[in-house]
């Protein structure tokens, strides 16, 4: 029987993916989000890139293959805000919600490289009709 002392050591080597900093994700709060007509909404989450980049700039798009910052588009100019801080967690808010906004909102980011990186699914804005009963936030 061999003792412990004799035994040789056994060198464990623990790789765990994003701990580097060489992932990428984002992490939304919710995945669905109810707002009433005339409200203001947030849409709140977190996200991650490679520690060899940084962001250069970063916003809200209605799909996949839509490029263009929706504070841009004529239907939010001047009803979007984005909220961001130094932990890479970002806040959506849009103000006076409309039946229309009832749409998917994908967070988007462009690197210090200029890699683009969509976030998809994002979250599904959901604009009830005359709702008198309204759950204001739920889960899949």
């Amino acid at each position: 029987m061999r003792s412990l002392s004799s035994t040789p050591p056994l060198v464990l080597l623990l790789v765990i993916v994003g701990a580097s900093g060489s992932q990428w994700s984002v992490k939304y709060t919710q995945k669905k989000i109810c707002a009433l007509k005339g409200s203001t909404v947030f849409i709140n989450g977190t996200f991650t890139l490679p520690a060899s980049l940084t962001v250069k700039d970063a916003f809200w798009v209605l799909s996949m293959k839509m490029q263009t910052d929706i504070r841009q588009t004529p239907d939010y100019k001047g009803r979007v805000e984005y909220l961001t801080d130094k932990h890479k967690r970002f806040s959506f808010k849009l103000n006076n919600v409309m039946k229309k906004d009832e749409k998917e909102f994908c967070f988007r980011v462009i690197t210090s490289d200029n890699q683009n990186w969509t976030y998809a699914p994002g979250v599904q804005l959901i604009v009830p009709g005359n709702a008198r009963f309204w759950v204001p936030l739920y889960n899949d």
